[in-house]
Order: structure tokens, then sequence, then C-alpha cells
């Protein structure tokens, strides 16, 4: 996976994602049209030559390509990495309505066994960091979402599969770079400390971290 001049292609998009990402080119959306455009990128020429993984969505986990074969088989025939994102997606987190907290813990294992059956190497958490001023993120909210990270890293790992961890900081706001960095900072020392909890092994997950930017609100363009 981490195979020097090559990359980790994220085509988890979800079917609203996808339907979307269509739309707004004026494409017919459903299943078959989404199968298409995932043949584009997934059946491309050359593409072992730059890749080393992709994370793929349950539904095209499942589907078949233009060569009659499931989609991760296709990849690992090319000696690339198929990797799922296992989260459940997410939803106001009741003690502060504001922040999201992502779904996916109920059944897990069980789900990931499934996957290392299918052929998954490794698998994606996306967890996210709403910033507003210096009231959010909320101790709570980032402590719950950095704790349910490092819970699935530990059954990814225990399934014998990669976690990927992606603790985005949103860019949605109004706030500066430095607060960006300052929350950034908050939410890794939060994260490396709940994997200690749960002991993880740290030395077997890969974890995609944010840019620190200005807000998209702020009227600021970072160079």
């Amino acid at each position: 996976m981490l195979a020097p001049g090559k990359g980790l292609l994220a085509a988890d998009e979800s079917i609203g994602t996808a339907d979307k990402r269509l739309a707004s080119y004026g494409i017919g959306t459903g299943q078959g049209a989404r199968k298409a455009y995932r043949e584009l990128f997934l059946e491309a020429a050359g593409i072992e030559a730059y890749l080393s993984g992709v994370i793929l969505f349950t539904e095209t986990f499942i589907e078949e390509g233009s060569k009659v074969k499931l989609f991760p088989d296709e990849l690992i025939a090319l000696g690339i990495q198929p990797g799922i994102k296992v989260d459940e997606g997410t939803e106001p987190f009741p003690e502060s309505p504001k922040e999201l907290i992502t779904n996916g813990l109920l059944g897990l294992p069980e789900r990931l066994a499934e996957l290392k059956k299918r052929g998954a190497t490794f698998t994606k958490w996306r967890a996210v960091v709403t910033i507003d001023g210096d009231t959010l993120p909320s101790a709570q909210a980032l402590h719950e979402n950095m704790k349910r990270l490092a819970t699935y890293a530990r059954e990814a790992q225990e399934a014998e599969l990669v976690p990927l961890l992606e603790p985005e900081v949103l860019l949605t706001g109004n706030h500066s770079r430095s607060r960006a960095k300052e929350v950034i900072g908050q939410t890794l020392n939060t994260l490396f400390s709940v994997l200690e909890e749960q002991s993880v092994d740290k030395s077997g997950i890969i974890i995609k971290t944010s840019m620190a930017l200005s807000g998209s609100a702020s009227g600021k363009m970072d160079t």
C-alpha cells in the first residue's frame, strides 16, 4: 500500500454523492450510470503503474466490471490492493447538534470478517470535526469521534485488515488557518491518546490528515 511513486485512489463516493456528481454534468443517474462511471477509472489502462490501492464504496465492492469480474478481483489481478469504506455516515451529536458523529460500530466485526473473505485488504473510517470560532469542536464530540476511530482501528486489525483513519477537520466556516492548525493538533493528540488506550498497533495504521487552511467563508485564499 505504500509502494514508492504510487498512491491510494479514493473511489468511495456514496450513491447520493456519485449521482449528484453525474447529474451536475448532465449525465443520467442510477446504478448503471454509476457503474459505467467507475469503470472509467478502475479499468483505465496502466493504472497499476500509479495506484497501490483503491478505496471502494459498498456498491462498487460487490459489482462486476466489464471484464465480468468483481471490481476487487480486477484490482487484485493488477496488483492493486482493494479497500472499502466501512463507516455508515454521520448524524448530529446529541450533546452538541451542530457537530457530527460517525456511525458504524454496531455489527462491525461481522462486516469486517465478510469483507476480508471477499478480498478486502484495508478499510477506511471517516470522522468529521467542525470548527466554529473558539466554541467548536467541543471536547465531548472530539473525544467521541476519535474514540470511535480508535475502536474501528482495533477491530480492523483484529480482522487482519489495515485500518485507514480519516479524522477530517472540515473546511466549512470562517476560521483562520492558525485556528485550523490548532484544531488539527488537538484532533491528532486526542486520536493518538485513544489509540493507545485501545491498544492499537500504531505501526499498522494509515492516517489521512487534513491540511491547515482558512475556512471557506473566511474570504482568505491560502497559498
